[in-house]
């Protein structure tokens, strides 16, 4: 092989690489799983960690699911209301609407499916039009979010 014939063989296998690098997502995101495929139908998950319990159950159509989450997070007050989003390949973004205290709140939160468990993001947020968003979804962290095992809805 002449050395520019291996000079090319060289970039093609480089580009290659680097296609195949892209597209990850927002650090700690794992793969796309068949959870996340296209599936109508009621769900369910939970979170029990020392003293603190975390329920959803949503209901998925097409896209777009809706339904209840709430917190019961031990020494803090619980919350617990509906919520309204979309599905975008293994992820959920969603409003959570919620009383918690006597005042009404509306909260970004954002999902990461895999095979049985949905992990709660987490990272900076800041209150836009009277609801708190991400700041940047970009910078969305799931390494240590709440993890929530799918259940048997009832």
């Amino acid at each position: 092989m002449k050395g520019s014939d291996m000079k090319q063989a060289l970039v093609y296998l480089c580009s290659g690489l680097l296609l195949g690098a892209c597209g990850k997502g927002p650090a700690g995101k794992t793969p796309e799983t068949p959870a996340a495929e296209n599936r109508d139908g009621m769900y369910c998950y939970r979170s029990t960690a020392n003293k603190d319990t975390v329920v959803l159950s949503f209901e998925r159509k097409k896209d777009r699911i809706s339904g209840q989450l709430s917190y019961h997070l031990f020494e803090k007050d619980a919350n617990t209301g509906t919520i309204t989003g979309t599905v975008s390949g293994d992820t959920i973004f969603a409003d959570y609407r919620y009383l918690s205290e006597g005042v009404n709140s509306i909260r970004e939160v954002i999902f990461l499916a895999s095979e049985n468990t949905l992990t709660e993001g987490y990272g900076e947020m800041e209150e836009r039009e009277m609801k708190f968003v991400f700041s940047d979804r970009r910078n969305v962290l799931f390494k240590e979010g709440i993890q929530l095992s799918k259940e048997p809805c009832h």
